[in-house]
């Protein structure tokens, strides 16, 4: 009868301990709700873009999307590192359509790092955002 009772006992003060930790860990681990955003920073998308005719047109309207959500400033920068092909024609369309997107055209193609430098000076935003 004694080992039924000293068994009983440790099994209650067992449940007990385990109960008491996991309220504990909840209560000190319950997050407060995230605060509501007081500002939207500006973000500018950087795109390089050097013979690329058959991609732009999808990755300009990838971006676009993105931009119907956001509430902030957003501008779309397109630097044309002096395509040989069409793709300056693609984004003169956009450029046409869009007030937020502006194209930077270079005479000479000195490379991606050139014109992500390009961009990053002409950006008017506080984020800067680089595709490639």
């Amino acid at each position: 009868m004694v080992v039924i009772d000293i068994l009983f006992l440790f099994l209650t003060f067992f449940f007990f301990a385990i109960g008491s930790i996991i309220l504990f860990a909840y209560f000190f681990n319950y997050r407060k709700k995230d605060p509501l955003l007081t500002k939207y920073y500006g973000v500018s998308v950087l795109i390089p873009v050097w013979n690329e005719e058959k991609t732009i047109g999808s990755t300009l309207d990838a971006v676009i999307d993105m931009k119907t959500d956001y509430k902030g400033d957003f501008e779309i920068i397109v630097i044309d590192n002096n395509s040989r092909d069409s793709s300056l024609k693609i984004v003169n369309s956009y450029v046409k359509k869009y007030p937020f997107i502006r194209q930077i055209f270079e005479l000479k193609n000195q490379g991606k790092s050139f014109a992500m430098n390009t961009g990053i000076n002409n950006a008017k935003t506080e984020l800067i955002v680089t595709i490639d």
